[in-house]
């Protein structure tokens, strides 16, 4: 309305004498223009206009249109102050009308076929749609539109928007906010295409400061008369005009306006509007014509009046405007010309103003006679005046009369004459017992009332009455206070009259017809008096109790499941409570619909068969690589750790999966797909709804009855004659149970795993329509108990004992056939790490606790899973545990697991305040550990450096060429069955000058090892004279062919010594008279008498035995048996002349029996040979002499005999043998020799083999000579 505006500034300025100010506002709200009038400081900010009574600027607004949507606040304005802030004068006469519009090119091309497009009912879909001639949506590009997110104003009441047209689908709520929800962000698509976006037709609305306009009409039209409309919006302005203009589009528009002239535009005709209907919100019907208005703030009459009377008699005719409108639109055009170019678009408020004000400029001047029956007449005077001349105040009319305001003392009178009405000013005078102000106590006034309902005044002689604030209301005349509404009500407006005004605050619904509850989490309450509905991801049981309504509200398990709506709307074939379930026959969509079964949904209940038929060729396999070559396996072996590393992995993220945390696909897709390892699938295609107990029990039996079909597969093996070991099968479901002890766990500990509900009840997350600890999840807690017991429980109980068990095993030969058994477990480890399979087991159960224990705790699970994954990271990167390229592997996927946590923590949905806290408590203490943490740290490290370094518990003092192998075999002995701190100079010493310090200071016990030249050695003299001087205990082992000397051997001891060594003896105060004391006191002490000859055992035994002397009164080991020879795979063979060479052997049998994990025998006699049945390879030891010694020939004879007699028998050999290089295997023996050579063995010359040959080996004949010549040299010594 800017040239009627422009006409009155023309006239008040020019005809009246005013000085007028005109302000072009930014905003296109006929709202803002009200406030603005009414004096508020920001009258476009609809969230803080800034209306505080103040002295107004604006005293005009021209051409404001109040309908449904501006009288509100027309009325909000009015009760600012008592009797008003605005005047509403009077109609400017004539109408303007908005709707949807279409082009003429449109209209024209469809009239041809006879189809009339300004008719609604031709753009029903379900009649025809009218697409055809139309532009389609991709023709208009994005970058002119308004993404709908920023749409401003869209709904001014969604409750009465939703209440009419149950387009839940179509809004986007987020508190009291509403917005069209649009797919690709721009266009909003009615629900008559919505389901395909390229049959609907665009819709412009234009956009002024994210203001949109004529959204909730053409939304409500589209649904209410199935119109497939695909709305957009563009900034009202140049933007608008050209994409009207060039593509043939549904628009909103108003007229008059000469913006689209030549386009030819049409109105389309919708019923005739509906007072009523839009009144309660049902915008279906055509638009009200719009009558424009002249709003005056009240004191225009004190100010200005005849500018007043000027705007009053103001009115102009539908022409009249438009041809106003053309003058300024030519004017315009004449400043575009003048403008440069590249300034045209950018059309300045001034410039703009300029045109209109030059249009309405030559419209007055061409039409005097209209304007001239518009203005006043001089002594016309109005209320808060009176006639004046010359100064003296009139109470009759003069033809010379003004009209000047009432000063205070005087009140202004209504008079009536012959001219028509006009007012005086009159003296006041004080009434005595009146309750209202006093009368002309101010400048133009005119009398004195009480205040109306809805208002007040608290105070006497109140000038003016405040009206009731929001909340409050008052129904009596002169009130001095207003009543207040229930805590829970307010009013919607100012000065409320009844108790009946009071409603529902928002976020409160009504109950009972009677009181406002707080709206529950997870429901929208708009207030008023509209009901709650359910927000998305929510789901609502509304109930009747005794004629009481009550609402329980469910949290969904996922968000797309329960819409936006009615309290209890499920998604499309959805059921039960939390719409949980899909009816029997239909299975769950990536939408959260339930759509009918096909072949793809069911290839979960496919999954058993299939996994139990994969696992038989595994079965064979396994069973295969158990008589192949050993490479080959271990190189199978170490992918099947890998892959099953992997699985673990995956595991774990199905356990992260069932944090609460908002995932986003495409990760959502890929986590919700690793529910089937723990058996998480819906049952409806196959089960009706709410059938839990079958389902659970179906998920508990599903690894039983893949171990009822292997075993049946391996029976049926057997009965075929084609048996495959039980170790392999045992091996396959040990791995199968190792690998899923986390999704197993999982499963067992799902019906325990409940979360909290806004109702306070609490549901199972998987299962959210089962309540906790009702008598449906009962039977669900027996199963889950007993699979509790019979998976995680059982699983880990069982690592645990055969960890303990194993060191037991390793030490004897019997205990190695038993951990055939458990290769699944300790084989994936390197050997002095088999208790990390204990470890990573109880990760894999803490991983599957998270999820359960901590389901009320949202916050904690990503924090503990964190720590739990770092945990893991540390020991395995400290122990390094894995064989070859797996530790990388497992390093790489834990390292993957920690970053996903890491990424998906800001998605967590952290609102529960209890949580919050426990999480703070929690940093806090983190926080204080950390100074503590590094605090301790220190101290430990300087009381490492300050504290006197631990001493040997034992040092073993002997000859290296008598004994040397003997203590090495004694310290891994001790080392074996237990941990002891042993000197043994070979591993220990670095300073030989150190040595009787070590033993003085450093040493708890010595263990003298008497060999025959002990005694005669001068640093084990010196060993033993510093224990005895220094109080060291001594512990005498006696080995074989060790005497005692005499008193004159001992006597004559340092003959046995040179100077030089005399010297060094000295030097360290060790005196010979302290020597040979020393050999008094040791042969006075009891000893340990040891036989090299005797068992391993028995060797064993007795080591032990020192071990517990040394330590005083430690507990006594039981020692493993050895093992019979029957089952040993490895042979090792020795002279028994050379009692070191028996300790050698004896090193070798434990050292090769730990790494290999393969039962070892060390061969004494014939009869060993002879019973060796299951002996691939023979560990024959080379020592010096060896090849002399008549018993070890006649051993290896007998090895080659019995292995070439047993060759066609045994197969066996074959898979051992491929440990070695080929050129160690003989091609014609079953029985693999293996020769190590201790150092001291070196071969003899060839005149050895011929002396042998001739006359035979030391009582074996020449015959058995030169059998014994060709089994040396066919060994392959």
């Amino acid at each position: 309305m800017a040239t009627p505006t422009a006409a009155f500034q023309i006239l008040a300025e020019e005809y009246l004498g005013y000085n007028v100010r005109l302000e072009v506002a930014n905003s296109l709200l006929a709202q803002d223009s009200l406030y603005a009038v009414a004096g508020c400081e920001n009258p476009t900010n609809a969230l803080n206009r800034g209306c505080h009574g103040q002295e107004t600027r604006m005293h005009v607004a021209v051409g404001v249109y109040l309908d449904e949507e501006v009288a509100p606040h027309f009325d909000r304005v009015q009760r600012f102050k008592m009797g008003g802030v605005l005047d509403d004068l009077s109609s400017l006469r004539f109408f303007s009308q908005s709707g949807l519009y279409v082009n003429g090119a449109s209209l024209e091309r469809a009239a041809v076929e006879r189809v009339f497009l300004d008719d609604y009912r031709n753009y029903d879909v379900n009649y025809r749609n009218p697409k055809e001639w139309f532009s389609s949506l991709e023709t208009i590009h994005k970058s002119l539109l308004v993404a709908c997110t920023t749409w401003r104003g869209a709904f001014p009441d969604i409750g009465r928007y939703l209440y009419f047209t149950a387009d839940f689908d179509g809004v986007n709520i987020s508190g009291t906010e509403a917005v069209p929800k649009c797919p690709d962000g721009y266009w909003w698509l009615s629900p008559a295409c919505r389901h395909n976006s390229s049959e609907c037709i665009p819709t412009l609305a234009g956009s002024a400061q994210g203001y949109v306009y004529g959204v909730e009409e053409l939304m409500s039209k589209a649904i209410a008369f199935s119109m497939p409309m695909a709305l957009g919006a563009t900034d009202a302005g140049r933007s608008f005009v050209n994409l009207v203009s060039q593509h043939d589009v549904l628009f909103y528009f108003w007229e008059p306006d000469l913006t689209l002239g030549a386009l030819g535009h049409q109105l389309i005709s919708f019923p005739e509007f509906n007072e009523q209907r839009w009144t309660l919100g049902d915008k279906g019907t055509m638009a009200q014509p719009l009558d424009h208005r002249k709003i005056a703030n009240q004191n225009l009459d004190l100010l200005a009046p005849d500018a007043r009377g000027l705007l009053m008699n103001m009115e102009l005719d539908l022409p009249e405007v438009l041809d106003m409108m053309r003058k300024s639109t030519s004017a315009l055009q004449q400043i575009l010309t003048a403008l440069p170019v590249s300034s045209a678009d950018e059309l300045k408020n001034e410039e703009w103003w300029g045109a209109c004000w030059q249009g309405a400029c030559e419209w007055l001047q061409q039409n005097r006679e209209t304007w001239q029956g518009w203005m006043p007449e001089q002594s016309n005077c109005y209320a808060g005046q009176g006639m004046q001349e010359a100064g003296l105040w009139l109470t009759t009319r003069s033809l010379n009369a003004t009209c000047s305001s009432c000063p205070a003392g005087r009140y202004s009178v209504l008079l009536e004459d012959a001219f028509g009405a006009t007012a005086v000013c009159r003296a006041s005078a004080q009434n005595g017992g009146s309750a209202s102000a006093l009368t002309g106590e101010q400048a133009m006034s005119v009398s004195c009332d009480v205040c109306l309902p809805g208002t007040k005044a608290d105070q006497w002689g109140a000038t003016q009455c405040e009206w009731c604030p929001q909340g409050q209301y008052q129904r009596e005349n002169g009130a001095t206070e207003c009543r207040s509404c229930e805590e829970s009500k307010t009013t919607i407006a100012l000065a409320s009259t009844s108790e009946w005004d009071c409603v529902c605050k928002p976020g409160r619904y009504l109950w009972n017809q009677t009181e406002c509850m707080p709206c529950p989490e997870g429901m929208y309450c708009p207030g008023d008096s509209f009901p709650a509905f359910q927000l998305a991801g929510y789901y609502v049981e509304h109930s009747y109790i005794e004629g009481l309504s009550s609402y329980s509200v469910f949290s969904c398990r996922d968000a797309s499941r329960c819409p936006a709506g009615e309290p209890g709307q499920c998604n499309v074939g959805r059921t039960g409570r939390a719409c949980a379930d899909c009816f029997r026959g239909y299975a769950s969509d990536v939408d959260g619909s339930c759509k009918p079964c096909d072949a793809l949904s069911m290839w979960p209940f496919l999954l058993l068969p299939i996994v139990m038929l994969g696992l038989l060729p595994l079965l064979v396999a396994a069973s295969i690589l158990m008589s192949r070559a050993r490479r080959v396996a271990v190189s199978i072996f170490i992918v099947c750790v890998i892959f099953g590393q992997l699985v673990v992995c995956l595991q774990s993220l199905e356990a992260i999966y069932q944090f609460e945390i908002t995932w986003i696909d495409p990760a959502r897709a890929v986590l919700s797909s690793l529910a089937i390892f723990s058996l998480d699938i819906e049952f409806s295609c196959i089960l009706d709804p709410q059938s839990h107990v079958v389902e659970y029990g179906s998920q508990l039996l599903a690894y039983p009855a893949v171990l009822l079909g292997t075993a049946g597969f391996w029976l049926l093996a057997r009965w075929l004659k084609r048996p495959i070991s039980f170790n392999s099968f045992l091996n396959l479901h040990g791995v199968l149970l190792v690998a899923l002890l986390t999704a197993m766990s999982l499963t067992a500990m799902r019906p325990f795993q409940c979360r909290p509900n806004p109702n306070g009840l609490h549901t199972l997350s998987t299962r959210t329509d089962v309540i906790c600890w009702s008598p449906e999840h009962r039977p669900l807690v027996v199963l889950a108990s007993l699979g509790i017991l019979a998976y995680p429980v059982a699983i880990l109980s069982t690592i645990a004992f055969l960890t303990w068990k194993y060191p037991t095993w390793l030490r004897s030969g019997g205990g190695l056939e038993v951990l055939e058994k458990y290769k699944f477990l300790f084989g994936r480890f390197r050997p002095e790490r088999y208790y990390y399979a204990l470890l990573l087991s109880t990760h894999n159960m803490v991983v599957a606790l998270i999820p359960a224990a901590l389901v009320s705790a949202p916050a904690l699970q990503v924090g503990i899973m964190g720590a739990v994954i770092c945990t893991k990271l540390t020991a395995q990167s400290l122990l390094w545990p894995w064989r070859s390229v797996a530790n990388y592997n497992d390093l790489v996927l834990s390292t993957a697991l920690l970053i996903l946590l890491l990424l998906a923590s800001p998605l967590l949905r952290l609102n529960q305040t209890d949580t919050s806290f426990l999480v703070a408590v929690l940093l806090a203490c983190v926080l204080c550990v950390l100074p503590l943490a590094a605090l301790s740290s220190a101290c430990l490290a300087v009381s490492v450096r300050l504290r006197s370094q631990s001493k040997y518990d034992a040092f073993l003092c002997h000859h290296k060429a008598g004994a040397g192998a003997l203590c090495r075999f004694f310290k891994l002995i001790v080392h074996k069955y237990g941990r002891m701190n042993i000197f043994l100079d070979s591993d220990e010493l670095d300073d030989l000058a150190r040595i009787f310090e070590i033993v003085s200071s450093d040493t708890r016990c010595l263990v003298a090892v008497l060999t025959p030249e002990l005694l005669q050695r001068m640093w084990c003299a010196g060993e033993m004279t510093s224990a005895r001087k220094y109080g060291i205990p001594i512990i005498p082992l006696y080995c074989d062919g060790f005497a005692f000397p005499d008193d004159d051997c001992i006597n004559k001891i340092e003959s046995v010594w040179t100077e030089e060594q005399h010297y060094t003896l000295t030097s360290h105060g060790i005196a010979m008279e302290d020597i040979k004391a020393t050999y008094r006191h040791i042969s006075t002490l009891e000893g340990y008498a040891l036989s090299r000859h005797s068992s391993l055992e028995e060797q064993e035994r007795l080591v032990l035995d020192v071990a517990a002397a040394v330590l005083r009164g430690a507990r006594r080991v039981e020692v493993a048996a050895q093992g019979s020879v029957s089952s040993a795979r490895i042979l090792l063979c020795s002279t028994e002349r050379d009692p070191e060479a028996i300790s050698t052997v004896l090193i070798l049998q434990q050292m090769v029996q730990q790494q290999l994990r393969i039962a070892t025998f060390r061969v004494r006699s014939l009869k060993d040979i002879a019973a060796a049945s299951s002996a691939s390879f023979a560990l024959v030891l080379l020592s010096k002499g060896v090849l002399e010694d008549p018993d070890f020939a006649l051993q290896i004879g007998q090895m080659r005999a019995t292995a070439a007699s047993s060759f066609k028998k045994r197969k066996v050999w074959y898979d051992m043998a491929r440990i070695l290089p080929a050129s160690r295997v003989s091609g014609a023996q079953a029985l693999s020799f293996v020769p190590v050579n201790d150092g001291t063995f070196q071969f003899p010359p060839s005149d050895f083999y011929m002396q042998v040959e001739e006359v035979g080996l030391a009582g074996l004949g020449p015959n058995a000579g030169r059998s014994l010549v060709k089994a040396y040299q066919a060994s392959p010594y």
